[in-house]
């Protein structure tokens, strides 16, 4: 009846694993997965039926043996395809050589008699299967190719990244405990020339702890967080030792009935294979090895670090980095793995604008909905060492600089632990959020500080030289702008005088006058989008260049929409004055437009003006908003455009114009909805101006 019962349970958790597979996984995992598991659970039964029945019946001998043989290609397919990109077009020759040969041993069994495999001499008084000489290469070959499958199980946890091992580590841990017990339970053919089904029973329990497992895996990678409270964390405790202490009680009195004297070589076998399982969880649990390094570390060396290693360690990652991309991925990486974090992040300092950074670059953290653009990170920055975040709290709140509290809130919408502040010498480069820790219980203290800030001065000379790398390009890049621009004025010039010969000579002497209209007019276009060029690539104002006079921003935003056909234009907020050069904000305003025009076709854009907190102007399209990578590489830098023919200067353009007159530009970005370019002026002595109406909220253009 326990047989029974563990091949139903078996074959129910098989079967809902498989279920789950297919539900939350799609059809091309759970191809790759159901197999292993439904064989697994199929040989269970299949065994169970074989003992249950107690009889010699050839007739489920054969699929017993046919499902033995499944195993092999089944769980080869697992540990090549689990937690990899899999496609048969990816697999190397020798793994498709290996797949085809996995099912030699299912071929063996349907090409040669039962009696060839197996003999059974009295089946009911000792359920013991004596093997012939062709069911020792059967099985020897079943456990050669369940120890490969073991094998690539191996392989992909060794190679799996920091922030995929502990996904997938439970799943794998589960498969190899699944292949291990059918190893053992074959491995006693390869001894003795034949098997005890008796141990069964054994085999079975392995098979349906590591399905388990893998069960639990994938519902812990499908489903969100769960917290619990301490309370309840402690009754649950409780409760579960209680009810190990009585299920214990259970299986000895019931293996004592069953087996008699035998029970103790049984319960032996079992508790040595659930304590070796034990031993590679506990090796393979980022948390207990972080735990014994550290203990180690305390007790019997002078440091908790090997500052040594560490250091050659650290600066060997950073001589490999190419880029600033990789460079960053080589830090957090570094970072979470020295100090025991799941996640971390990067944020470098906008040295365009006092006080904020770019937008981040997040590994294994959540990613807060604030756009860290439109955070002062002022406080941080002036911070020396790094810092843990309630003693950032309490820096602000001594300093009495609570009003800040914007980039602590957005620091803690990370779930960090730790900020990290990157500078080289006096200049400030970014900084590193880093958390939750892996070991929650682990408390930093000024050793683990040290370390990460000496870290931290390398990551910022290497941040730095990576900087000043590119503004060189940049430099580089505008002084080879330059001579080409050159050249083109030249040539431009020369096309320009030249086709205003032909438009004021063909007025005198083209005699057609439709001939001459289409000419005039294509032939001014002409000349019109050159002189349009040339300004371009001539012309970026300066302070010194600029006719401020006071102008209504309204009716400049009218004036501007009136050049980009198909724009729809609300304006919204006061009517206000401010003292601009009209001219050159006028393009701004109509660079903003094309762009949103562009982007979003025939969707509004919403020009609001404010004058409190900040006199600014801000002009918002339902485009989808800009894409992080651009935005992160630097939207308003020379030849850095979003456009798939754009020469990447209009918003550089926009961005020189502003601060030519004492104002910033800068954009707000929403992801799925649009983005907003906001210029904020500095402070105007005009007062605003209502209109006889009471303002201009709301209007339509």
């Amino acid at each position: 009846m326990t047989l029974i019962l563990s091949v139903f349970l078996g074959a129910l958790l098989a079967a809902a694993f498989c279920v789950y597979t297919v539900r939350t996984a799609g059809m091309r995992r759970a191809l790759t997965v159901i197999p292993a598991v439904g064989v697994t659970a199929a040989v269970a039964a299949a065994e169970g039926a074989l003992q249950y029945l107690s009889v010699p019946a050839h007739g489920l001998l054969q699929p017993v043996l046919l499902l033995q043989g499944l195993l092999c290609p089944a769980w080869l397919l697992f540990g090549l395809a689990y937690a990899r990109g899999f496609s048969w077009q990816g697999l190397s020759l020798l793994n498709r050589l290996l797949l085809f040969a996995s099912f030699i041993p299912a071929l063996l069994v349907v090409l040669f008699p039962v009696s060839r495999f197996l003999f059974l001499p009295d089946f009911t008084l000792e359920q013991v299967i004596y093997l012939e000489p062709l069911a020792f290469s059967l099985y020897l070959l079943i456990i050669l190719f369940l120890l490969v499958a073991l094998g690539n199980l191996e392989a992909t946890l060794r190679n799996a990244r920091h922030s995929d091992r502990w996904r997938v580590k439970l799943a794998l841990v589960g498969g190899g405990t699944v292949l291990m017990a059918h190893v053992l339970f074959y491995s006693q053919g390869l001894l003795h020339r034949s098997i005890d089904m008796n141990y069964g029973g054994l085999r079975t329990a392995g098979s349906m702890l590591g399905i388990a497992m893998l069960f639990f895996a994938e519902l812990r990678r499908e489903s969100g967080r769960v917290t619990v409270t301490g309370r309840f964390a402690l009754r649950s405790t409780v409760v579960l030792l209680a009810g190990v202490y009585l299920i214990g009680l259970g299986i000895a009195r019931e293996g004592v009935r069953h087996f008699g004297s035998e029970f103790e070589r049984h319960a032996a076998i079992g508790l040595l294979f659930l304590l070796g399982l034990a031993v590679v969880l506990v090796l393979l649990s980022e948390r207990v090895r972080r735990r014994l390094r550290i203990w180690l570390q305390r007790n019997f060396y002078q440091d908790k670090y090997d500052y040594r290693s560490q250091w050659m360690e650290f600066t060997r990652r950073l001589a490999g980095v190419r880029g600033m991309d990789e460079l960053t991925r080589t830090v957090l990486l570094h970072y979470c793995e020295a100090f025991g974090f799941v996640g971390g992040a990067w944020f470098a300092a906008d040295h365009e604008t006092q006080g904020r950074v770019t937008a981040g670059e997040y590994y294994e953290m959540d990613e807060p909905q604030v756009m860290p653009e439109s955070i002062d990170f002022s406080l941080i920055m002036e911070l020396q060492a790094p810092v843990a975040i309630p003693v950032l709290k309490d820096r602000l709140a001594a300093a009495g600089r609570m009003e800040e509290a914007g980039c602590l809130d957005f620091v803690r919408a990370t779930r960090a632990e730790v900020v990290v502040p990157v500078a080289a010498g006096d200049s400030f480069e970014g900084l590193l959020l880093l958390g939750p820790a892996i070991d929650r219980s682990e408390a930093y203290d000024t050793e683990d500080f040290e370390l990460m800030d000496a870290m931290a001065h390398e990551v910022g000379l290497t941040v730095k030289s990576f900087r000043l790398g590119n503004e060189l390009a940049a430099a580089r890049e505008m002084e080879a702008m330059g001579k080409v621009a050159a050249f083109v004025l030249h040539d431009l010039k020369n096309q320009v005088y030249t086709l205003s010969l032909v438009t004021e000579n063909a007025r005198d002497f083209i005699g057609e006058p439709d001939f001459q209209a289409d000419m005039l007019e294509s032939l001014e276009n002409t000349v019109t989008k050159m002189k349009v060029l040339i300004t371009q690539l001539k012309h970026l104002p300066d302070a010194g260049s600029l006719r401020l006079a006071p102008v209504d921003m309204h009716e400049l935003v009218r004036k501007a929409a009136l050049q980009v056909p198909g724009v729809r234009l609300v304006v919204q907020g006061p009517q206000l004055v401010a003292a601009v050069d009209e001219e050159q904000i006028e393009k701004v305003f109509v660079n903003l437009f094309l762009n949103a025009v562009e982007a979003g076709g025939d969707r509004p854009v919403t020009v609001t003006t404010v004058q409190q907190p900040v006199f600014s102007v801000s002009v918002r399209d339902s485009a989808g908003g800009i894409d992080r990578d651009i935005l992160r590489r630097g939207l308003f830098k020379p030849f850095r455009s979003t456009k798939r023919r754009g020469m990447g200067i209009g918003l550089y353009h926009c961005k020189k114009i502003v601060e030519a007159h004492g104002a910033a530009l800068h954009v707000r970005n929403r992801p799925g909805e649009g983005a907003e370019f906001v210029i904020e002026f500095a402070p105007q002595q005009e007062k605003p101006q209502s209109a006889g109406n009471g303002g201009a909220k709301g209007a339509s253009v």
